[in-house]
């Protein structure tokens, strides 16, 4: 079977609220994209939008967010979600699984011990 292409970026969810006001931190998820599909994945963290680079897809060094959560260690689980979705395909693959939302999210959840 071919490897199956994927792609993984990060990126902060500008949902508005009813007011049309962004809050004050932002959910910080994981894009997921393949076969034509897109799946989110949320960090677990929040971050504040001037605190975020845009470009490298990670917290600005030396920030916290308002649960007093280092930069370090939000980037450290951003990291090890983009290592457990490539560890989550290649599982699909050598299973010989059908890539769909649904099989892609529960293999990672079980990889992340979610």
């Amino acid at each position: 079977m071919d490897k199956y292409k994927h792609r993984v970026s990060f990126r902060l969810e500008k949902r508005k609220d009813k007011n049309g006001n962004l809050p004050e931190e932002l959910p910080i998820n994981a894009d997921i994209t393949f076969s034509g599909k897109r799946i989110w994945y949320y960090s677990g963290y929040r971050i504040a939008i001037a605190k975020w680079d845009e470009k490298a897809q990670r917290v600005k060094r030396n920030n916290f967010n308002s649960d007093d959560v280092s930069a370090a260690d939000i980037n450290q689980r951003l990291v090890k979600i983009a290592s457990a979705v490539d560890d989550t395909f290649a599982q699909l693959e050598l299973r010989e699984e059908e890539v769909t939302p649904t099989t892609v999210r529960d293999e990672l959840k079980r990889i992340l011990n979610e």
